[in-house]
């Protein structure tokens, strides 16, 4: 979540990790590194889930 949360103006709470939530693709792209962060979060999923 904090991985994503780098993200400007994206917003995830603790409280969102049993939810179903999302960043919408505007916000992603208004952030000048948001694809570089996004694809950086989801490295580092993969490689907690890997090491679980």
């Amino acid at each position: 979540m904090e991985q994503f949360n780098t993200i400007e103006k994206a917003d995830l709470k603790e409280s969102d990790l049993t939810k179903y939530r999302h960043i919408p693709l505007h916000v992603i792209a208004a952030d000048p590194e948001g694809q570089t962060k996004v694809l950086n979060a989801l490295r580092w999923m993969e490689e907690q889930i890997d090491r679980a």
